[in-house]
């Protein structure tokens, strides 16, 4: 059986070499990696990773970012996978309020001086499901 594994922002897949040593041998686990071009979109991206997959019978561990890169090779080639887990991910922004992440600066929220749990109050909670 084989596991891929989707990385998050970070988008390296180096994140998962703690996994790596902890992982059942019966599965040939494999860390990918996403292209680094910020222009590629999510589609982009499944298409560079279904290149990589070697074969069907593919389960895919798809953490935070590549949750919705897992969700568009589901789309494209259904029949090479097996099972998805979905890690800290999401298919869509989880409120309004997040699209304005990318505008704040990175150091605001990481310095600390707007409390996490404002953060995620403001920023996170779900929208109403219509």
């Amino acid at each position: 059986m084989n596991l891929a594994l989707l990385p998050g922002m970070d988008g390296t897949g180096l994140l998962f070499e703690p996994f790596l040593v902890h992982a059942p041998a019966s599965f040939k686990v494999t860390p990918l990696s996403l292209r680094q071009d910020p222009h590629l979109s999510y589609a982009d991206q499944a298409e560079h990773i279904l290149s990589k997959l070697e074969s069907e019978n593919t389960i895919i561990v798809a953490e935070s970012y590549s949750g919705r890169v897992a969700y568009e090779i589901a789309q494209l080639q259904p029949e090479r996978i097996k099972h998805i887990v979905f890690a800290a991910s999401f298919l869509s922004r989880p409120s309004t309020l997040a699209g304005i992440a990318s505008l704040l600066p990175l150091q605001l929220l990481k310095n600390g001086f707007t409390p996490s749990a404002i953060i995620g109050r403001v920023a996170f909670l779900p929208r109403q499901i219509r």
